[in-house]
């Protein structure tokens, strides 16, 4: 009888646990599909779009002489205003989030709402970083990543 009890506790708990975890699952896939998102929320009641667009892909910043042996930061946005956001290789934070554009100037916010960077869209297709407005950028290990500073030009790499 105890045998039985125990199959029976151990089968509901999973049932719950499965049904949980697909909840979850959809809630989450429900928020991406609809846009819903407490940054993408923020950014659209704070800001009104104009027409400037952005083609999507990765746009990686621009080295030159010493710095051109190092790894390039680089800034990747999708056709759903989504970002992330790359500048220090051995950090474990990743900043992604969702990105608006206002009078040329692309504001990028993380989905935790922690940071904020700004990079001007340039009528060549390439975007400026604005250290004014942005947060800090500090990295680990400068003798690996080329620093990113105010005006630093960030190209889209073709596909």
């Amino acid at each position: 009888m105890k045998k039985k009890t125990k199959i029976i506790i151990i089968t509901i708990i999973c049932i719950v646990l499965v049904g949980f975890f697909v909840f979850i699952g959809m809630y989450v896939t429900g928020m991406r599909m609809s846009g819903d998102s407490p940054s993408s929320e923020l950014l659209e009641s704070e800001t009104t779009e104009d027409t400037t667009t952005l083609l999507e892909g990765t746009y990686y910043m621009s080295l030159s002489g010493e710095d051109s042996a190092m790894l390039a930061p680089c800034l990747t946005i999708d056709k759903h205003k989504q970002f992330t956001f790359t500048y220090d290789y051995s950090s474990s934070y990743l900043s992604m989030g969702f990105y608006s554009i206002k009078d040329g100037i692309m504001t990028a916010r993380t989905s935790d709402g922690l940071y904020e960077y700004r990079f001007e869209v340039r009528e060549d297709g390439t975007l400026a970083f604005i250290q004014e407005g942005s947060a800090d950028i500090s990295y680990y290990d400068h003798k690996v990543m080329s620093g990113v500073q105010d005006g630093s030009v960030f190209m889209r790499k073709n596909k």
